[in-house]
C-alpha cells in the first residue's frame, strides 16, 4: 500500500485508512511564509506555509507571503519589519525583501545595509535568514538573500495520517526548505528611476519524499515620481522546477507602492497575481515612528485563494545604526496559530 511517495508494507489488521484527506502539492506547500526580521510566510500544516525567508522566502495570506510558489512560501518570508504592516514591502526601497521580488528599488536609497530574521509559528515551523545589500560601492546595487527553514508538511491529528498509518505512531512528514536569492539593479545617476533583475535558487527535502527543487528568474522597474512616493512592478517566473511542488510554482505579477506624507508617517500596499490570472494577493499596512525611536506598525492581508485575511502588528527599537523588530499575524478566521516574526537589522 501507498504511503505518500514511499511503499510500506504492514500487517493488515495493524493498520487503519485516515480519514483525513490528503492536501493538494500548493495547500501542502502552505499559505505563505518570513524571516528573522519576519520575513516570509506560512500557515504551515494542511493550511499553508511558512513565508517567507523571505525563502518565501516571505513571505509569505497576501502578496509578502503568497501560496502560489513553494520556494516562496518555505523559504523567503517577509522581515518582522515588513511582516508587521501586513506584509507589504514592495513600494519600500530599504525593504531587503526586495532582493526577489522588486529588485530594482533597492537601488533607489544609497547604503550598506544588513538583516537576519526568523519566523516561529507554534507547532508548526519555524526558519532563519539573513541578506545583505551594498548600494554604495559602485553604480550596480548588489543584494543577497538566503534562507533556512523547518516545517510539518501536514498537520496530523490523533490517529490519523497521510494514506496510512500505525496507530499511536507520530508520523511527520518534515520538510526541510534552503533557498538562496541574489540580485543586480541600476538606478539613475539622481535615483528616480531604476531597473533590476534577480534569480532564486531553492531545494526542498521532506521526510516522506516529497522533495523539490527550482530556479526563478524576475525582472523590475521601480520609481520615485515624487519625494514622498515610491512604486514598483515586477514580474517573476519559475525555470526548471521539478518534485512533487514543481507544477505550483507559478509565474506572477507584482508591484506596491510606499505613500510618507511626514518623517514618521507611511502607508504601503502591495499586490501580486499569479498567472495564468487569479484571485490577487493584497496587502496593506502603515507604520509610525514615535519620538524616532520605537516604531508602531499594523496592516492586514488578503489570501484571495486561500479565503484567507490576516491581521498583523509590529513594534520596534531603533538605534542607530540598529533596528530591532518584532511582528505578529494573526487569522482572521482560524486565530489558533500566530506567526511570530523577529529580526535585527544594522544599517550604515
Amino acid at each position: 500500500m501507498a504511503y505518500r511517495n514511499r511503499i510500506r508494507t504492514l500487517p493488515p489488521r495493524s493498520v487503519e485508512p485516515s480519514r483525513r484527506p490528503l492536501p493538494s502539492p500548493l495547500s501542502a506547500g502552505g499559505e505563505t511564509g518570513a524571516s528573522a526580521s519576519a520575513a516570509g510566510c506560512l500557515r504551515g500544516g494542511s493550511r499553508g506555509a511558512i513565508g517567507g525567508l523571505v525563502v518565501a522566502v516571505l513571505g509569505a495570506s497576501g502578496p509578502a507571503w503568497a501560496g502560489v510558489s513553494p520556494a516562496w512560501d518555505l523559504s523567503m518570508p517577509v522581515s518582522a519589519e515588513a511582516g508587521g504592516s501586513g506584509g507589504a514591502f514592495r513600494g519600500t526601497p530599504n525593504a531587503l525583501e526586495n532582493v526577489l521580488a522588486s529588485t530594482a528599488i533597492l537601488a533607489l536609497e544609497t547604503r550598506y545595509d544588513g538583516i537576519a530574521d526568523a519566523i516561529w509559528i507554534p507547532n508548526e515551523g519555524f526558519g532563519f535568514g539573513a541578506s545583505a545589500v551594498d548600494s554604495r560601492t559602485g553604480p550596480v546595487t548588489l543584494g543577497l538573500r538566503y534562507r533556512w527553514s523547518r516545517r510539518a508538511d501536514l498537520a496530523l491529528g490523533p490517529g490519523e495520517g497521510p494514506g496510512w498509518q500505525v496507530p499511536g505512531a507520530d508520523e511527520e512528514n518534515q520538510a526541510d526548505t534552503h533557498a538562496l536569492a541574489a540580485g543586480l539593479a541600476l538606478a539613475d545617476p539622481n535615483r528616480r528611476f531604476a531597473v533590476g533583475i534577480s534569480g532564486l535558487r531553492w531545494f526542498r527535502f521532506a521526510a516522506l519524499g516529497n522533495d523539490g527543487e527550482g530556479w526563478r528568474l524576475g525582472g523590475s522597474l521601480a520609481g520615485r515620481p515624487h519625494d514622498t512616493v515610491t512604486l514598483s512592478a515586477a514580474a517573476s517566473l519559475p525555470l526548471a522546477t521539478s518534485g512533487a511542488l514543481g507544477g505550483e510554482d507559478l509565474p506572477w505579477v507584482e508591484g506596491g507602492v510606499r505613500w510618507q506624507p511626514l518623517d514618521a508617517l507611511a502607508f504601503l500596499a502591495d499586490a501580486l497575481l499569479p498567472l495564468p490570472a487569479r484571485a490577487p494577493e493584497i496587502a496593506v499596512g502603515s507604520e509610525w515612528i514615535a519620538g524616532d525611536l520605537v516604531p508602531l506598525r499594523a496592516g492586514w492581508s488578503r489570501s484571495a485563494g486561500w479565503e484567507s485575511d490576516h491581521a498583523t502588528a509590529g513594534i520596534g527599537l531603533l538605534y542607530d545604526p540598529l533596528e530591532l523588530a518584532y511582528a505578529v499575524r494573526v487569522d482572521v478566521r482560524d486565530p489558533g496559530g500566530p506567526l511570530h516574526l523577529v529580526s535585527i537589522r544594522l544599517r550604515l
